[in-house]
């Protein structure tokens, strides 16, 4: 059942001229993450008077976001139609996540490079290629040739098997993929000491996933209150 607004004639005698005069109406918003706001608009501009911040007023009720509290995220606009007298639209609701996503990553370091710790740098949205970079940490020495050599080999390496791992989650998770930012430091005691390496493996990656709802916004209005109410 739709919320009823209660508005002076005024009000809605004030929003159907705007249609008369040939004015779109528009209330929109957007937030979440502690922040957020609504705005109306009149043919793409902002307005505020009282007739606007008082229809506003009422849309924040509707939606009932509060202070926009909250991993989550929000945005939508709503139009007037005079023939309903009311303002109709839809919202979208979206709430962030990250998920451990078991993987099989193993990293054979020789010997004979030295290091005390290896650090892993994974970085990517939707919809762009996945940044990889890796760097030895040394707090006495120098990185060798061979270091360099290494670690440009683990950089592809790394992103051939990053990229399988969310391909496999895009294709075969419910929730959808929103990107990854994780840094993976290895230190050599996280290591398995094998004859000439070390192996570090990766059990698991962070991904960050997003969910959306659409919600219908229908906000009616109808000519029960005073504008001194206002």
């Amino acid at each position: 059942m739709a919320e009823q607004l209660k508005v002076n004639p005024s009000i809605l005698e004030w929003c159907n001229k705007q249609v008369d005069e040939g004015n779109e109406l528009k209330i929109c918003w957007s937030g979440g993450g502690d922040s957020g706001w609504a705005h109306f608009q009149i043919d793409g501009e902002d307005v505020d008077n009282q007739y606007t911040a008082y229809l506003v007023d009422k849309m924040y009720e509707l939606l009932d976001y509060g202070s926009w509290a909250g991993e989550f995220s929000a945005e939508g606009e709503a139009v007037y139609n005079k023939e309903n007298q009311s303002f109709e639209g839809v919202d979208y609701y979206s709430e962030d996540e990250t998920v451990l996503r078991d993987c099989n990553i193993v990293i054979q370091v020789p010997k004979d490079l030295w290091h005390n710790n290896l650090s892993i740098s994974i970085e990517g949205n939707d919809g762009e290629r996945t940044r990889i970079e890796a760097r030895f940490g040394i707090k006495n020495g120098f990185l060798s040739g061979k270091h360099i050599m290494f670690i440009e080999d683990l950089e592809e390496k790394m992103q051939v098997e990053v990229d399988a791992v969310i391909d496999d989650f895009i294709n075969n998770s419910t929730t959808d993929y929103r990107g990854i930012w994780e840094t993976i430091n290895l230190e050599p005691k996280d290591g398995v000491l094998k004859e000439d390496f070390l192996e570090y493996t990766i059990n698991s990656l962070n991904i960050g996933t997003i969910s959306t709802d659409e919600k219908d916004v229908y906000l009616e209005i109808t000519a029960d209150e005073t504008l001194d109410d206002i």
